[in-house]
């Protein structure tokens, strides 16, 4: 768990009325950001082969390529089906997700490998839709989901698989 200064900090600057939009206000204070994405990579620092698996919002991305450089890992993108990546893709469908919308959900081919170990990124997870989607494609690759890291988590921590680490629960935003 953070310290309880990050938590207060994160809880102040986001909104459950606002749900994932407000995830841009701790994008945009840098310091906050840069704390953030530290507490996030911490438990995952040492693991040999990871590589950070984010997305498919624009915000979940952004916080996942962060993850992934403090960790020094490598990056995959899960993304809408109408984004544009080249080559072949694996495909996921994932319910509806905090939005209301549903989704095709997909990784490029080659950017996950069967000897990753995956560390899943996502900035807000009311559901578990596009977790399980973005789960079952890097294990699609042959992968296997090390833990997955949360700005913030309305589900408080239960999962069917990998450690989950939240920095902030639904239930402490206002």
């Amino acid at each position: 768990m953070p310290d309880a200064g990050l938590r207060e900090d994160l809880a102040a600057r986001l909104d459950a009325a606002h749900g994932p939009e407000g995830v841009w206000g701790v994008l945009r204070d840098g310091r906050l950001f840069a704390r953030a994405v530290d507490e996030l990579a911490a438990p995952f620092r040492g693991v040999r082969d990871l590589v950070v698996v984010a997305g498919p919002r624009d915000t979940a991305l952004l916080l996942g390529a962060a993850v992934a450089m403090r960790l020094q890992a490598g990056f995959a993108a899960v993304r809408g089906a109408g984004a544009r990546l080249g080559g072949p893709k694996l495909r996921r469908v994932a319910g509806p997700d905090v939005t209301g919308i549903g989704e095709v959900l997909v990784l490029q081919v080659g950017t996950v490998r069967a000897t990753d170990r995956i560390l899943l990124v996502e900035d807000w997870r009311e559901e578990d839709h596009g977790l399980a989607a973005s789960a079952g494609l890097v294990e699609g690759a042959g992968a296997e989901v090390a833990g997955v890291a949360l700005l913030v988590d309305a589900l408080n921590g239960r999962n069917g698989g990998a450690p989950v680490h939240a920095l902030v629960h639904a239930d402490d935003l206002g």
